[in-house]
């Protein structure tokens, strides 16, 4: 079986996490710095000071809004001061009124007010023709009430997706108690009857053997059943993503699973090599979930007292599952089961891959899911 792609450097996940995390404000901001330095190199030092004041400004409008608001202001006042044109920097100031805008906070439209005074003197009325006066005040003014009337955009459009997400939580919330309910109804009710007549049938006289090794398999099959229904029950209820089925020891689990197979006549050779502790736990129970599935269909279609292999093993790269077992010729393998397509998925999920044979009166499912 091929071995699974490796997964992406950490370094990446770390950018993407980083990235992640940042407001886009600090990202628009750094792009815009790095445009504004790049494209006027030969601005004077209290420009270039300008424009990485604006621009850092811009970057803290989203985490620390008043102290963008105050360091736009001392960046125009830097301007007043020296008497150059603002360049592509100024758009940090805006950033710092869109950003006010789109939070929602008081005072916003007099923070544009004030920002645009500060900055229409430098821009329109230093020219040394004058000619562009009207133009220059005109366009800055526009570019500001746009900037405000972007940021409230932004605002409701916010407020439209926060409510678009509380609907679907709220009907996510409404379907997992709907099938909560019904699978208490329907599932859970059933496994206790299944326990109570298995009961009833062990208290009977002279009861062989074989019938009792039987029905007190059944009895506790059905009695494990409700507990992981009881379990997956307090889930759906408790709208939780905390799992219901939990593996803390695949030794212990896979010893159980096998003592299991013994009782019921089959020839089990076991390989086992323990896991690292630091094993992932998602990929615990992937592992756990896919020995279970394994062990389950060999209960199932395997021949009676059929000879069956399981092994569990690992290296620094991957974990490998393999379970092998007699099988009746010319059985083929049906793929689409719930079971197996739910054991692929939750190997593939982490990166792993399955495959499942059938052939010579052998039957195998293996997986192999990288560990890092």
């Amino acid at each position: 079986m091929a071995v699974p792609p490796k997964p992406a450097p950490r370094s990446v996940d770390r950018l993407t996490n980083l990235l992640g995390h940042l407001p886009i404000e600090a990202i628009l901001a750094g792009l815009l710095l790095c445009a504004a330095l790049v494209t006027s190199p030969d601005d004077s030092g209290w420009a270039k000071a300008f424009d990485v004041a604006a621009c850092v400004a811009g970057g803290l409008a989203r985490t620390r809004p008043l102290v963008a608001a105050g360091l736009a202001t001392l960046a125009l006042c830097l301007l007043l001061g020296t008497g150059d044109v603002p360049g592509l920097g100024l758009l940090g100031v805006h950033l710092v009124v869109l950003s006010w805008a789109a939070q929602g906070r008081r005072g916003t439209v007099a923070l544009a007010i004030g920002l645009l005074a500060l900055s229409l003197p430098p821009a329109a009325l230093w020219p040394a023709d004058g000619r562009h006066t009207v133009a220059s005040v005109t366009f800055f003014s526009v570019l500001m009430a746009g900037t405000v009337l972007l940021g409230m955009t932004w605002r409701a459009l916010e407020h439209r997706l926060v409510a678009a997400e509380v609907a679907r939580v709220e009907a996510v919330r409404d379907v997992r108690r709907s099938i909560a309910q019904d699978l208490h109804d329907t599932v859970a009710q059933t496994d206790t009857l299944v326990a109570m007549r298995a009961d009833e049938a062990l208290n009977e006289p002279n009861v062989p053997p074989q019938v009792e090794a039987a029905l007190r398999e059944i009895a506790e099959l059905a009695r494990g059943s409700i507990q992981d229904m009881r379990a997956m029950l307090h889930v759906l209820r408790a709208d939780t993503d905390r799992p219901a089925w939990q593996v803390t020891d695949l030794g212990e689990f896979l010893e159980g699973q096998c003592d299991r197979l013994r009782r019921g006549g089959f020839e089990v050779e076991l390989q086992y090599q323990p896991v690292p502790v630091s094993l992932r736990p998602a990929l615990r129970q992937a592992v756990g979930k896919f020995l279970g599935e394994g062990i389950n269909n060999i209960v199932k279609h395997a021949n009676p007292n059929a000879r069956c292999r399981i092994a569990l093993l690992h290296d620094e790269q991957q974990v490998q599952v393999t379970l092998v077992n007699d099988a009746p010729e010319g059985r083929s393998v049906d793929q689409g089961g719930l079971g197996l397509v739910g054991a692929r998925e939750r190997i593939e999920a982490l990166g792993g891959q399955v495959a499942i044979s059938c052939g010579h009166g052998r039957w195998s499912l293996r997986a192999a899911l990288p560990i890092t």
